[in-house]
């Protein structure tokens, strides 16, 4: 899929600190484009099938990947 096409933005959250799923989501209520959120601790295992499809297609937004 072209991402011109999407009708969503899908975002991967690698963080240290865990905060509230909801806390993700009030954050980007105000965005005004559908969001999908995933969230992982670092060091969290991600299921193989998904780390593909992040690898396929990924914009690093914030930091410096190192985590």
């Amino acid at each position: 899929m072209r991402p011109e096409l999407a009708r969503d933005v899908d975002l991967l959250v690698i963080t240290r600190k865990k905060k509230e799923y909801g806390g993700y989501l009030e954050c980007l209520e105000k965005v005004g484009v559908d969001v999908d959120v995933v969230v992982k601790g670092a060091g969290d295992k991600l299921n193989e099938r998904f780390a593909c499809n992040i690898l396929g297609a990924f914009e690093l937004l914030y930091g410096d990947g190192q985590i």
